[in-house]
C-alpha cells in the first residue's frame, strides 16, 4: 500500500474513533492537510478517557478495537493499550501518581511530555490546594510547560481554573 493510501485509511479510522464519543464529527480541511497517523494514539487515549467516565474499561476498549482491528492502524501496531491506560490512570488522578513518583518528572514521558486544558486545570488545582507543588512545578518545566509553571509559582491559577 503506498503512503498516501495508507495516509487516508488512517484518517478514515482517526475520524471513526472520533465519532465515539462526537458523532457528528468532520475532520476539518486543516487537519486533513496536517494529518499523520501517529495521532491515532493520541485520540485513542482521549475516546477511551471520555468514554470510561460512562462506562466501564472493558467495554471502551472493545469499542476501540473495533474500529481499529483489521486497519492499517491495527498493521502498524502503534495502538498501545498498556501505555493508553497508564496516561490515562495518571491523568484521571493526578494526586494519587504525584504520591507514587519520587519526581514530577518521572510522569513526563508516560504523559507523552503534554497536557490537555483538563489536565492543566487540574494541575493548577492541586498546586492552588499546597499538594506536589515541587512535583507538579518539575514536571511542567520537564514537559516545557514553563508559562504554566511560572504562574502556578506566582500563585496565578485564574486563567487556568476557569
Amino acid at each position: 500500500m503506498d503512503m498516501e493510501k495508507r495516509r487516508e485509511k488512517a484518517m478514515q479510522v482517526y475520524t471513526a474513533l472520533c465519532r465515539l464519543t462526537e458523532p457528528d464529527y468532520e475532520m476539518s480541511d486543516d487537519a486533513k492537510r496536517s494529518f499523520t497517523e501517529y495521532w491515532v494514539p493520541l485520540i485513542t487515549e482521549g475516546v477511551l478517557r471520555d468514554l470510561i467516565k460512562t462506562t466501564d474499561r472493558d467495554t471502551a476498549i472493545k469499542m476501540t478495537e473495533d474500529v481499529i482491528r483489521g486497519t492499517v492502524i491495527d498493521e502498524m501496531g502503534i495502538v498501545d493499550y498498556k501505555t493508553i491506560f497508564t496516561s490515562i490512570d495518571i491523568r484521571l488522578d493526578f494526586d494519587k501518581a504525584f504520591s507514587s513518583v519520587k519526581d514530577g518528572c518521572d510522569l513526563s514521558e508516560p504523559l507523552g511530555f503534554g497536557f490537555t486544558p483538563e489536565d492543566i486545570k487540574n494541575l493548577a488545582l492541586l498546586h492552588k490546594a499546597g499538594k506536589h507543588r515541587k512535583k507538579i512545578e518539575d514536571l511542567l518545566e520537564d514537559c516545557n510547560f514553563h508559562q504554566e509553571c511560572g504562574a502556578f509559582a506566582a500563585g496565578d491559577y485564574d486563567d487556568y481554573i476557569n
